[in-house]
């Protein structure tokens, strides 16, 4: 009897257990709803679910190819603009804004929009601030100019906000209960308030603050706003008004610098904001665009008839602000000197001095004052028919 070999059987059983485990892995189990090695799913089977957002998209489900692998042609990779649900990275869909507002966009106020691209619409939110006293304060954006003829001369200012109009004659009455305008030089209430000195101007801005609930920006010893009357307000030299102290931080009112004024005033580069303003002090008047003509935009000796006129009546300036240019000089904060040279920033003039800064020309006074280079000033007890003013506020 012949036996066969004990390797033999070995290696038969070796070369079945071979066969036998590759017959195994190309059986074609796709279809069992099991997914096996080499499957990507199987039917309505998938290793981690079949939302969408298991592969990288924001919605929807997948769906399992007769093959096994996975289709991600249902699932949507971004929002899709116009179904009204803000999806993805959309920032609005129709009437859906979240709860987005102007203010969480950065503006003051306004009625945030959503645009058909699904991108918010601002075009009605503003930076623009409304006192309930005194109207519109236009936002004026930081930026860069020449201060005058000298290159090299130039002044950088942070944003800040100015009164659309002078103050008028009613908004002093509402802040003071009193109206120091000379009538005869004056058409009405809304005409610009005048016949007010430097120290009325700060006291006028500190009283406007406390009566907003805003912090005051001028500080001076001994001196209580909250109580202070009119007619206690400096007439004559005072050393103590003098020597008011300044909290440049504070929400509150304040008269602008001269920086501020003629930045406001040149229209603050609005048409390239990125670029430093190297012709705007040339401006014949606040508006100017070189074609357009001063009656249209100022009150003037030649136009004025001797008197002032309601603020706002004449044509805006790039910014939309009014009588940038005439009507009434407008008080500064500043200390009169000569401008210092180089690059300033910010600046707010020197801490002494005798006199305190005009701007803008007045309706007593010819056109050549309406110039935004044209700088006066004054003492700062002096009032005049022609002399009224303009706040700022951050």
């Amino acid at each position: 009897m012949k036996t066969t070999p004990f390797f033999s059987i070995i290696g038969i059983f070796l070369l079945f257990t071979f066969f036998s485990c590759d017959d195994s892995t190309s059986i074609n189990n796709c279809g069992n709803g099991i997914v096996d090695i080499g499957e990507e799913c199987d039917m309505d089977s998938f290793p981690y679910g079949s939302e969408c957002t298991n592969f990288g998209y924001i919605s929807g489900n997948a769906q399992c190819t007769s093959d096994c692998r996975v289709d991600v042609n249902p699932c949507i990779p971004s929002g899709q603009c116009g179904n009204g649900v803000i999806q993805g990275d959309e920032e609005c869909d129709g009437d859906d804004i979240g709860t987005a507002t102007c203010e969480s966009e950065g503006y003051i106020s306004g009625n945030l929009g959503c645009k058909n691209d699904c991108t918010f619409d601002t075009s009605t939110c503003t930076l623009n601030y409304t006192s309930p006293n005194i109207g519109t304060l236009i936002y004026v954006p930081g930026g860069a100019f020449q201060r005058d003829t000298i290159t090299s001369n130039i002044s950088t200012v942070s944003s800040f906000r100015i009164s659309q109009t002078e103050i008028t004659r009613s908004m002093y009455y509402t802040v003071w209960n009193t109206d120091p305008s000379d009538t005869i030089n004056s058409i009405g209430t809304t005409d610009p308030v005048q016949s007010v000195n430097w120290y009325q101007a700060i006291s006028f801005c500190n009283k406007l603050s406390l009566l907003e609930g805003l912090t005051p920006v001028y500080n001076i010893e001994g001196v209580d706003f909250s109580n202070l009357t009119h007619d206690q307000i400096p007439s004559t030299d005072n050393d103590t008004w003098n020597n008011v102290s300044v909290n440049w931080t504070a929400d509150g009112y304040r008269l602008p610098t001269e920086m501020e004024w003629m930045w406001a005033a040149m229209d603050a580069n609005i048409s390239n904001p990125v670029e430093t303003n190297t012709t705007g002090y040339t401006k014949y008047f606040s508006g100017s665009n070189g074609t357009n003509i001063i009656n249209d935009y100022a009150w003037f000796s030649s136009n004025s008839n001797n008197t002032t006129h309601p603020s706002g009546s004449k044509t805006m300036n790039e910014l939309g602000i009014y009588d940038m240019s005439g009507n009434v000089w407008e008080w500064i904060w500043d200390y009169f000197a000569m401008f210092p040279a180089g690059e300033i920033a910010d600046y707010k003039g020197p801490s002494t001095g005798d006199f305190r800064i005009l701007r803008g020309g007045s309706w007593a006074t010819d056109q050549t004052y309406c110039t935004i280079s044209k700088r006066s000033y004054d003492y700062a007890d002096f009032s005049s028919t022609d002399i009224g003013l303009r706040v700022v506020r951050h």
